[in-house]
């Protein structure tokens, strides 16, 4: 892991895993953590600046991705959530003498993606993306994968929330954006949950997307290359 100031000094280098490929890192929204993860099936937390850092041994091996809470700095339960081969997206957190695993969702699938912003969890497996919120303690959604004959475990999602209630999705030549949304009275006694997500936008490119970010409140970037056919 190389950390850059916004000069372009590199400040920092370090190896969390031993000489073994990270999958996957987070950063809380005050710069100052990092957390990766392996497939040595290790949660890694350190300080930007600092030597400081805590390993997290999960139940599993093949960590695919982490994600820390957006204010892990503020939070003394320090919780993170994390996913993988292990078919299973763990929430984490301090505890008086051990970090306390909660098991959210599991034999879903590899989850490969997961992106936190407040109280919701979005994360993304070979079916679809799905969204966790804490603060309702269940799933509000389930956005089923694109149609199509490319490989999920070759052409992996990518995810971002753009505000705390848009979620940008990118999956091989597809880009989706879904809105939370509170429910109305009649679909609550319908037994849905109190918010849901609603699909605003989706459209599909020329090119296979791997990675997406908003630019300005119109505009997005993708990272993408052309696609084999091409």
């Amino acid at each position: 892991v190389i950390v850059y100031d916004h000069q372009g000094k590199e400040v920092r280098r370090f190896k969390p895993h031993s000489g073994i490929p990270v999958n996957d890192m987070s950063t809380d929204d005050s710069g100052d953590w990092i957390a990766t993860c392996a497939n040595d099936g290790r949660v890694v937390i350190t300080t930007t600046f600092a030597r400081e850092s805590a390993e997290f041994p999960q139940q599993e091996k093949g960590l695919r991705c982490v994600a820390l809470d957006p204010a892990y700095k503020l939070r003394n339960s320090k919780p993170f959530v994390s996913g993988g081969a292990g078919q299973k997206l763990v929430f984490s957190t301090k505890g008086w003498f051990s970090t306390k695993d909660t098991v959210l969702y599991q034999n879903e699938g590899t989850i490969t993606r997961v992106a936190w912003c407040g109280p919701l969890i979005a994360w993304a497996n070979d079916r679809g993306v799905k969204v966790h919120d804490l603060s309702l303690g269940q799933k509000i959604t389930n956005i089923h994968r694109p149609a199509s004959n490319l490989r999920p475990d070759l052409y992996q999602c990518s995810l971002v929330w753009e505000t705390g209630v848009r979620l940008l999705i990118a999956w091989a030549n597809t880009v989706t954006i879904a809105q939370v949304k509170d429910t109305t009275q009649e679909q609550r006694d319908s037994c849905l949950p109190a918010r849901c997500m609603e699909i605003t936008s989706m459209f599909m490119t020329d090119y296979t997307v791997c990675g997406i970010r908003p630019l300005d409140a119109e505009r997005l970037v993708l990272v993408a290359y052309p696609r084999s056919d091409d």
